[in-house]
């Protein structure tokens, strides 16, 4: 098994920890920055829809530009802890693998709208309904 492999499978095991054993559907955010500078995926596990930011990295973002463009060679000093979106969304995508073994709905979403509106629908609470319209008014 890679160190990639390991990983996504330390993540899976987690998210199966928060959701308890009564858990069967997982709920699966984009890979996107939050904060200052976390590579992160949201995932919501349930019944009863817990909710758990995973931290894949520090964003590390691509490097483009004329001058970047133009060069004939580029070196890149890159902590171990930092992350480009490409390298979030496979790390996202083994995550996605591992949890598939493990729950029984894997749900896969391309934006916070998406993923808000989907936790409100299948995990209805209080919570639940304030995060969706949280976000809903964000996007105005």
């Amino acid at each position: 098994m890679t160190n990639a492999n390991n990983r996504a499978s330390s993540m899976a095991a987690h998210i199966r920890d928060i959701g308890g054993a009564e858990a069967h559907t997982v709920l699966v955010g984009p890979a996107l920055v939050y904060g200052e500078d976390d590579l992160c995926v949201i995932t919501v596990s349930g019944p009863p829809g817990r909710f758990e930011f995973i931290k894949l990295g520090r964003f590390l973002p691509d490097l483009s530009g004329p001058l970047y463009d133009a060069a004939d060679s580029v070196l890149v000093i890159k902590n171990s802890d930092e992350v480009t979106i490409e390298d979030g969304r496979k790390m996202r995508d083994e995550l996605i693998a591992e949890l598939r073994q493990s729950f029984d709905t894997v749900r896969l979403f391309d934006c916070d709208k998406e993923l808000a509106l989907a936790y409100a629908e299948t995990f209805p609470s209080e919570e639940s309904r304030r995060i969706a319209q949280e976000v809903l008014s964000d996007d105005d």
